[in-house]
């Protein structure tokens, strides 16, 4: 993929390489591409405000490209095996001025998909372990194991708001607005405030505002054995002096004051292991990655409760390290 992005000002902008690291990597894509990290080089060099696309200068979507990449390319989101693919004439587009329905994209929530250019329906060879295919040529007659398009909406339920994965190690919920990931080597949670969500390791509320969180395993182990661990409890970035016309911020009337000051949203999560890591030290980090101070956490009934917050004696505070003694 050459270009993608969620793009500010946005509340929920963090979850975007959450979702598409995993979705990316359930897909078996070959490469990833954010448009963009930046304009220009001085804006690599010196504190900028945040912009619609650039990444560099928003240090919580950068944490977030932390996440993405343990998905996909550290392969900790292993690929789909069932497969959904869209059949596509080569003239079809000559012959229909619509692109095919948005609601086809949900395909690749339960499986891997993607389109098959043929001469004609009957001439397209399936990928190995086709579970259903769809002919966007409606005229052609279903056969087998391929139905047309139109179809679709009700033989997978693609209208339906929760959709987990062939692996089961993706969910998406769109009705509760949240999405897990579980694998055993990382897990991911992107939850509205007031929420829960439940991993295989881990479960996270969100207390205070919503969030993206992630636990990843930072050596060769799996969650259930790791030595050393990487949280991340990410909200949003602003500018200084931006103005919204109400609280779901969805029109901005002003952009920023012109310094690059940043703001982040403060949030408050509990992250609860199903581990008792008695003999761990948990560590807040700077947003460069460095420590800045050690917190306590609880542990009881073969399980680990911490606390996260977004600042630390007055500092932001977005990851944490834990870490054996």
């Amino acid at each position: 993929v050459s270009e993608w992005d969620y793009t500010n000002p946005n509340p929920y902008v963090v979850e975007g390489a959450f979702e598409t690291g995993a979705y990316a990597a359930a897909q078996d894509w070959s490469m990833l591409a954010r448009f963009c990290y930046g304009w220009s080089p001085h804006q690599y060099k010196l504190p900028q405000p945040i912009h619609t696309f650039t990444v560099v200068s928003d240090p919580l979507r950068l944490l977030s490209e932390r996440a993405g990449a343990l998905f996909f390319l550290r392969g900790d989101v292993r690929k789909s095996e069932r497969c959904y693919p869209l059949i596509l004439p080569r003239d079809y587009f000559k012959r229909n001025s619509q692109e095919p329905g948005p609601i086809l994209n949900r395909l690749a929530l339960l499986g891997k998909t993607g389109l098959i250019l043929c001469d004609s329906v009957q001439s397209a060879r399936l990928p190995q372990n086709t579970v259903q295919a769809f002919s966007l040529d409606e005229s052609a007659l279903p056969m087998s194991r391929i139905a047309r398009a139109s179809q679709a909406l009700g033989k997978l339920n693609l209208g339906a708001s929760l959709f987990r994965n062939d692996t089961g190690e993706l969910e998406l919920n769109a009705e509760q607005g949240t999405f897990l990931v579980r694998t055993p080597r990382s897990e991911a949670f992107v939850l509205k405030e007031g929420a829960g969500l439940s991993g295989t390791f881990a479960k996270v509320r969100a207390d205070k505002s919503f969030c993206s969180v992630l636990c990843s395993a930072m050596d060769s182990r799996p969650l259930t054995e790791s030595n050393r661990y990487l949280l991340l409890h990410l909200t949003q970035t602003t500018n200084a002096g931006m103005e919204f016309r109400s609280q779901d911020a969805t029109v901005l009337d002003k952009w920023r004051t012109g310094n690059a000051q940043l703001l982040i949203r403060r949030g408050e999560a509990t992250i609860t292991l199903n581990r008792d890591l008695s003999g761990f030290r948990l560590y807040a980090l700077n947003l460069a990655g460095k420590r800045i101070g050690e917190l306590p956490f609880k542990t009881a009934n073969g399980k680990t409760e911490i606390r996260m917050k977004t600042d630390f004696n007055g500092k932001v505070v977005a990851a944490y390290e834990l870490i054996r003694k």
